[in-house]
């Protein structure tokens, strides 16, 4: 017992020696990533400059040489619009006040604030967003959604005529398979016919297995065999 017990001990002292390196390591992180960072607050209308990541400048143009490429570009206006509206409640004040929860576009959901409802219609442009009809009342506030559909077409529409064409064109060929289905006549007393399919994906040896029962389970010769193919023989 003694055994048992020094080694549980041993093994918990052990965990918290790591525990207490893995918190030491994490600190250590923390303050080298935020001795390169420093705080900065944006407010409507200011011009910025945006640095962007190496793989982000492989879709500008006019940039040769990767390595020559600027570090900042702009300026540019940072853009802060509502996303969508999490919450809302009333204040008590007299008169009552309406003040939504609303999360910002680009930022987490920890990130988000209380704003007057007023002030927010006043300041922003809510049409093109997620539409809610906030109807008012003293005792409670019914939000609605539109549908998805009616709010941005654009996004549920054919991204090119091509492909529009090519899914109209598989429908229409599905359709033609189920209508034009093979049938097998036969005279009676006939013996009932064996059916093989071959499929399988490219390049395996479909066709070599199909010229191979065409040669040696039918009667009448294939001069060249292609494709999916159902081998019917009334052997």
């Amino acid at each position: 017992m003694e055994a048992v017990d020094f080694l549980l001990t041993s093994r918990q002292d052990m965990f918290i020696l790591l525990r207490r390196k893995q918190e030491r390591a994490q600190e250590k992180m923390t303050r080298s990533a935020d001795s390169h960072h420093s705080d900065f607050s944006f407010s409507v209308g200011d011009w910025v400059y945006v640095k962007l990541r190496p793989y982000r400048k492989t879709s500008l143009v006019g940039n040769n040489y990767q390595k020559l490429g600027k570090c900042y570009y702009g300026p540019y206006q940072p853009i802060i619009e509502p996303l969508t509206i999490l919450d809302h409640k009333w204040d008590n004040p007299d008169p009552p006040q309406l003040r939504v929860l609303v999360q910002w576009l680009g930022l987490p959901p920890e990130d988000s604030t209380w704003e007057s409802w007023t002030e927010l219609q006043a300041r922003y442009h809510l049409e093109d967003k997620q539409r809610r009809r906030l109807r008012r009342s003293r005792s409670r506030i019914l939000i609605t959604s539109e549908d998805p559909r009616k709010q941005n077409p654009k996004a549920f529409a054919f991204s090119s005529s091509n492909k529009a064409k090519c899914l109209q064109s598989r429908a229409v060929e599905k359709e033609q398979r189920r209508l034009h289905a093979p049938v097998i006549d036969r005279s009676y007393g006939e013996p009932a016919p064996y059916v093989v399919v071959v499929q399988g994906p490219p390049q395996v040896g479909k066709s070599l297995l199909i010229k191979f029962l065409v040669k040696h389970y039918m009667k009448h010769n294939l001069p060249d065999v292609r494709g999916l193919i159902t081998i019917v023989s009334g052997l």
